[in-house]
């Protein structure tokens, strides 16, 4: 039961050929759009720190994206396998908030892409969806405590598997917040060691102060991509929208790992009902052990629940390992693909 979550997210993942339905959030986001392509005519800030570098990408590999510039609702999500929420500037009505819950718990991906230190209120705004799945962005920055601005990332064993990092060997990181997650159904898949979390700075615009050593900053290792179930669907939630920005997509370890959250989004959580199920029949034989047999249920408890943290721990690997289908090699795969 500790980690079937992982088990039973397994047995959610689709092939790797299944054609993904991408929509783009426009309307809440007037920052990084995904609709200006870098031309003569368009060269300069709106060109070149977008998503439609990304946009492009994507588009080869799962097919045409949609862009949604109107209100989202049940109707504009229903022909859509994962929504990709980015930097949003502007607020969610609570209506909406209704139609991504009911889109996810269906069984619907929702990628958030958040940025350091709450600028212009994109943090704010993506909690309203993260909160509900037991996470949140905080409102800071990260740095590496000992190359500051190169905050690398190498893949670790524990997530290994894990369909998000298919295809990725390292990644660097350019300056992000970091994610506090508040349930254990949330799971950190990258996580930044010997980082500084420095607070927000109100005295400048962007609220990105000087990257200084502070006395109120905290040093240590912070979730950096996250992922959570709700209900049939699958969230997950990235620190660092500038890793997608068209002037430094193509950095080796960026579409690698954009490609990996779209696919492992798309999937469906297949066991969300008997895993609640079980969980609530363990909470009521635990309590019935303890109510009969104060002395011996106690000790059955605790002993029964290191076998079985264990062993879990055990099926969830090998649950990865064996029924993870994995992508292709794609570096390999999109070695010929062009981007326009």
């Amino acid at each position: 039961l500790w980690s079937s979550d992982r088990i039973f997210d397994a047995f959610g993942q689709p092939a790797a050929a299944t054609r993904i339905r991408i929509a783009m959030d426009e309307l809440h986001s007037h920052w990084e759009s995904s609709d200006i392509r870098l031309t003569r005519d368009h060269y300069g800030q709106e060109s070149g720190y977008n998503f439609r570098g990304l946009c492009d990408w994507l588009e080869g590999a799962y097919g045409p994206i949609r862009r949604l510039y109107d209100p989202l609702s049940d109707a504009a999500l229903a022909e859509v396998d994962v929504l990709v929420v980015k930097t949003p500037t502007q607020a969610f009505a609570p209506a909406e908030q209704a139609a991504i819950d009911r889109f996810v718990k269906a069984g619907g991906g929702l990628v958030l892409i958040g940025d350091h230190t709450n600028v212009y209120g994109t943090s704010e705004i993506l909690n309203s969806l993260a909160e509900p799945v037991g996470f949140r962005f905080v409102y800071d920055c990260c740095f590496d405590q000992r190359s500051r601005f190169e905050l690398r990332y190498v893949k670790e064993t524990q997530v290994a598997n894990h369909p998000t990092l298919a295809g990725l060997d390292e990644i660097l990181f350019e300056v992000g917040c970091t994610i506090d997650i508040d349930s254990p159904r949330v799971r950190p898949i990258l996580v930044g060691r010997a980082l500084k979390s420095q607070p927000i700075d109100y005295g400048v615009e962007n609220y990105y102060g000087k990257p200084r050593d502070r006395s109120e900053q905290e040093c240590g290792q912070f979730p950096l991509l996250v992922v959570a179930n709700s209900g049939h669907g699958r969230v997950v939630a990235v620190a660092d929208s500038t890793l997608f920005s068209t002037f430094s997509v193509f950095i080796p370890g960026r579409r690698e790992i954009v490609e990996g959250m779209i696919a492992y989004a798309s999937g469906h959580d297949v066991g969300a009902g008997i895993r609640d199920l079980a969980w609530r029949c363990a909470i009521g034989i635990s309590l019935l052990l303890l109510l009969l047999m104060p002395g011996l249920g106690l000790r059955a408890l605790l002993t029964c629940g290191l076998v079985a943290w264990g062993a879990s721990n055990l099926a969830a690997t090998a649950a990865e390992v064996l029924v993870y289908p994995g992508h292709p090699d794609l570096p390999t795969a999109n070695a010929a693909a062009t981007v326009t």
